[in-house]
């Protein structure tokens, strides 16, 4: 009996931490393709240049030119990856833009970890 009910609760406690794992984020940018020997465009520069300066203090001075990406898709529009090293983190911002280089969506997301 103690048994049986030890097992219940342990499985009762795999099924819980199970449910509440967290969730994995797909990759934002899956499908599109990297922009390596394409500058942006100066519309999307200087939109992306303001939205680091406007980032905290902690954030902006972490950004160097290598942790800027560029990509687009079979549709034209481009997006602008930065990524960010903060407190063991690293962090994810994707700029995205419609054909006409307006930036129309902005996603955050962690990406893992480091050891500093």
């Amino acid at each position: 009996m103690i048994i049986t009910r030890f097992a219940f609760c342990i499985f009762l406690a795999l099924l819980i931490s199970g449910c509440v794992a967290p969730r994995h984020d797909t990759d934002p940018l899956a499908g599109w393709h990297p922009c390596l020997s394409e500058e942006p465009n100066v519309v999307i520069a200087k939109d992306y240049w303001a939205y680091i300066e406007k980032l905290p203090p902690e954030e902006s001075r972490l950004v160097t030119h290598y942790d800027i990406w560029f990509f687009k898709n079979f549709t034209g529009q481009h997006a602008v990856q930065i990524k960010i090293p903060l407190n063991g983190t690293w962090w994810e911002h994707f700029l995205i833009y419609d054909q006409e280089n307006k930036r129309i969506r902005v996603i955050k997301h962690a990406s893992g970890g480091y050891a500093s």
